[in-house]
């Protein structure tokens, strides 16, 4: 798993639109969402191009992706939230597309080999304990050091976010 979850993409910060605040930087919620989507996206990707070359089943992705959409699904939203709230619906669904093509960028160089094959499929068995709990989804983002790009990074612990006009 060491060599799916080391790799990183750059995300570039473009300014706000007029009359829109820029985040400042992540929240803690903010953050675990999408770490949560880094995870979803990683399993998505990576088990879709490892059943097409017939080294696994479909059946660990499937039963990650039935236990947890729910979670997901809530995750997804609050990711929109932070995007549209900063930079309205039409930039903010621009930006949180390139923010999502950016994570799902730190997947696309993996190999489909077998060993990173049977570790996706092992991490989408450990992700469907979860029980469809975000929470359960970050813990397993973090045992697995996800880290997907975030622009502006994450706030220091009780600071207070300020967002730039």
């Amino acid at each position: 798993m060491r060599k799916i979850v080391f790799l990183s993409a750059v995300l570039a910060v473009v300014s706000p639109m007029p009359g829109h605040a820029a985040p400042a930087c992540w929240s803690r919620e903010d953050t675990a969402a999408a770490k949560v989507r880094d995870l979803d996206i990683l399993l998505t990707d990576l088990s879709q191009r490892c059943v097409a070359a017939g080294l696994v089943g479909a059946q660990a992705y499937e039963a990650y992706a039935a236990a947890n959409r729910g979670a997901v699904s809530a995750t997804n939203q609050r990711l929109k939230a932070r995007f549209f709230t900063a930079y309205g619906p039409e930039q903010g669904r621009a930006r949180l597309d390139s923010f999502l093509d950016a994570v799902a960028g730190q997947y696309a160089r993996v190999p489909v080999v077998t060993e990173n094959c049977g570790q996706v499929a092992m991490l989408a068995r450990e992700a469907t304990t979860s029980g469809g709990s975000v929470p359960a989804l970050l813990a397993v983002a973090d045992r697995n050091k996800l880290t997907p790009p975030l622009p502006g990074g994450v706030c220091p612990t009780g600071a207070v976010k300020v967002a730039a006009r």
